[in-house]
């Protein structure tokens, strides 16, 4: 069928034989004039008549002139989208840029999928994980999504862009644990006094470190334990509670400026106060520890914490889907888990045997 857009760019549509349910069997594609879409329908129309319809449709896709290229669109949606909506886009401009440097003079409407292989193969030689390659491929096909929902391309170029497979093996906690509590203690006692607090409230929360270095005055409540952050990364409200020492470390910053933490030098909000903690990792002695391996040592901690559903352990660790908290954080430990069943069953047989003494 023919029909004009509420943008008025013209859609041609079309069914191809198979199965109703299948959603790839509808052909659509969007002309900018009534003429090209008239003449696209009129070629169909005949090729059905004659029995080639996908015949005439590859005809159609590769009589399609494309105009903008991969950096071009990317320029575009860089200054559209990702400067308005993201909350850190020298990340996102960083993976369009690795995208751009390779596939980046190929028109955006010839990307094909074993342009994307040589990508990923690339990428693969120079030791990248899949992990990585995939937040780059996800930022890929958000780019092509976003022009076609602007109407700069008038059709998917890889509709069918899959993430890699990513191996994840979750750490042993009972192994794990140890060495790491051991190692974030032993690196937070070489930590400079005016520089300690901050990395102290990362153990106690575990929040993330932007969470930490963005939060204002105005979002502690100290009376109530609790700080409120109006946007974090999940994009939701989210609540942090506060331990005692959470609570002291807040209160052993000085008060200046409207950020809680802040770069004792410039007196202004720290970038990502990465020289301080490299500096005391290495003379802890313990080079490979990431600011980031507070937050699972406080998600093990709480998953091994008696009575504690995984569900709170979600909320307190602000994920907007428990399946990250599962694969990700919320390690426990076998032998605690075995201990705390013993425990249980013991008790359980305890009380059944003060019944029956109680009802003799």
């Amino acid at each position: 069928g023919l029909k004009q857009l509420p943008n008025g760019s013209w859609e041609v549509s079309i069914y191809l034989p198979g199965n109703r349910r299948d959603r790839n069997r509808r052909w659509r594609r969007r002309y900018p004039t009534e003429e090209l879409a008239q003449s696209a329908e009129l070629k169909l129309k005949i090729a059905r008549l004659e029995g080639r319809v996908k015949q005439a449709l590859a005809e159609l896709d590769k009589s399609e002139v494309p105009t903008t290229s991969l950096k071009e669109l990317a320029d575009v949606y860089y200054e559209q989208y990702v400067l308005v909506e993201n909350r850190h886009p020298k990340t996102k401009w960083s993976r369009l840029k690795l995208l751009t440097d390779q596939l980046g003079h190929i028109p955006a409407q010839e990307l094909s999928p074993f342009d994307v292989t040589v990508y990923i193969s690339k990428r693969k030689r120079k030791g990248l994980s899949s992990g990585t390659i995939n937040k780059e491929l996800a930022v890929l096909k958000h780019l092509l999504n976003w022009a076609i929902d602007q109407e700069i391309l008038f059709r998917h170029p890889i509709p069918r862009l899959k993430k890699l497979h990513e191996r994840h093996t979750p750490p042993v906690a009972d192994r794990y644990l140890p060495v790491l509590e051991t190692a974030i203690q032993e690196t937070l006692a070489q930590l400079r006094p005016e520089c300690e607090p901050v990395f102290r409230f990362l153990y106690e929360t575990g929040c993330r470190r932007e969470e930490a270095l963005s939060l204002k005055h105005e979002q502690v409540f100290l009376e109530d334990h609790l700080v409120v952050l109006p946007k974090t990364k999940a994009g939701e409200l989210r609540y942090i509670a506060l331990t005692q020492p959470a609570s002291d470390a807040i209160r052993r910053m000085p008060r200046v400026g409207e950020y809680v933490f802040y770069n004792p030098k410039t007196l202004d909000r720290w970038f990502d106060c990465r020289k301080p903690w490299e500096a005391a990792r290495k003379a802890a002695g313990h080079p490979w520890l990431r600011v980031k391996d507070m937050r699972t040592a406080f998600a093990i901690r709480l998953s091994n914490t008696p009575g504690l559903e995984k569900h709170t352990i979600q909320t307190l660790l602000g994920h907007s889907r428990l399946s990250t908290t599962e694969r990700f954080y919320a390690f426990h430990s076998q032998r605690m888990a075995v201990q705390r069943g013993l425990r249980l069953i013991e008790g359980a047989k305890l009380k059944q045997e003060e019944q029956k003494e109680g009802a003799a």
